[in-house]
């Protein structure tokens, strides 16, 4: 439902909230109400090829769905990547650390953590009481790759 890609996509935090139909709610400079769109049109204002530099002037973006998922009042909010090309993207999502609870951080098995997301996760600590790992592509590995060493030893961290 949210946009994806292989290379930063998304500029713009979207949330994702229960709701009894289907939408998408746009919130933009200047506005008093939000605008409530398909979400069909979400990619128009969320990516930087959609919307650049924020020219849209967007402010919050959410999307409401009908999922028991979130019926009890929780959000999943998308953020932008970290360590992109645009280091606004990286500042968008530090900033909106101090209103998460809780992290889902996302990574590839593809490589192994950076020192920038590793700063990422030290800093997602001072304000999430609970961090969630989900590993991706581990389907693209061989059997004897998905060993995890989650053992102190084999964790790092930042200096």
């Amino acid at each position: 439902m949210l946009p994806t890609s292989i290379v930063p996509l998304t500029s713009i935090i979207t949330a994702l909230r229960y709701g009894s139909e289907e939408r998408f709610l746009l919130r933009r400079g200047g506005d008093d109400r939000p605008s409530s769109l398909p979400v069909s049109a979400l990619t128009e204002y969320v990516t930087k090829r959609g919307n650049p530099n924020n020219e849209n002037r967007v402010i919050s973006t959410e999307v409401e769905v009908p999922s028991p998922f979130l019926r009890r009042g929780l959000y999943v909010v998308d953020t932008p990547g970290i360590g992109s090309s645009s280091q606004a993207n990286t500042a968008t999502t530090y900033s909106f650390l101090p209103e998460a609870d809780a992290v889902v951080f996302v990574t590839s098995v593809e490589a192994p953590l950076t020192d920038t997301e590793l700063a990422f996760v030290d800093a997602i600590r001072q304000y999430a009481e609970r961090v969630f790992f989900v590993l991706n592509k581990v389907d693209l590995t061989s059997p004897s790759d998905q060993f995890l060493d989650s053992s102190p030893e084999a964790i790092r961290r930042p200096d």
